[in-house]
C-alpha cells in the first residue's frame, strides 16, 4: 500500500529579462549589403528557451535572410523570434543578409533582446 502523499511544485524558468545579451558584429560589407551576425549570449543562471531579438533599421536598409529565427518585419522596427534554448553561460550566433537601396551600411540601432 502506498504511503501518504506530499504535494509538490515543478517550476520552469527562462533567463531573466537582461540577462540576455546580442552585441551585433559585420563580417562583411559589400557596399550594397552586409553579411553580419548578433550573438545572443545567455547571462543567467538558468537555459532560456526561445528569444526575441528587436532593432530598428534606417529606410535605405532591409533584413534579407536571419538563421535561426523569424523576422516580423524586414526594415524599420524587426523583430526575430527563435525557438532556440541557449544554455546558461551559453551563446547562439544569429546570422544575418542586410541590403542596402543607397548610401551605406549602418548597424541596427537600439537593440534588444528577451
Amino acid at each position: 500500500m502506498p504511503g501518504p502523499r506530499a504535494p509538490f511544485t515543478w517550476t520552469v524558468t527562462t533567463a531573466p529579462v537582461g540577462m540576455l545579451t546580442a552585441p551585433f558584429t559585420t563580417d562583411y560589407d559589400y557596399g550594397f549589403g552586409a553579411f553580419a551576425h548578433f550573438t545572443i549570449t545567455n547571462g543567467g543562471a538558468s537555459a532560456a528557451n526561445g528569444w526575441t531579438l528587436s532593432f530598428d533599421l534606417p529606410s535605405n536598409e532591409s533584413l534579407s535572410t536571419t538563421n535561426p529565427g523569424t523576422a516580423s518585419g524586414s526594415t524599420g522596427h524587426v523583430v526575430i523570434t527563435g525557438q532556440d534554448s541557449i544554455p546558461a553561460g551559453g551563446s547562439l550566433p544569429v546570422q544575418q543578409i542586410y541590403q542596402v537601396s543607397g548610401g551605406t551600411f549602418t548597424a541596427p540601432a537600439n537593440v534588444s533582446v528577451s
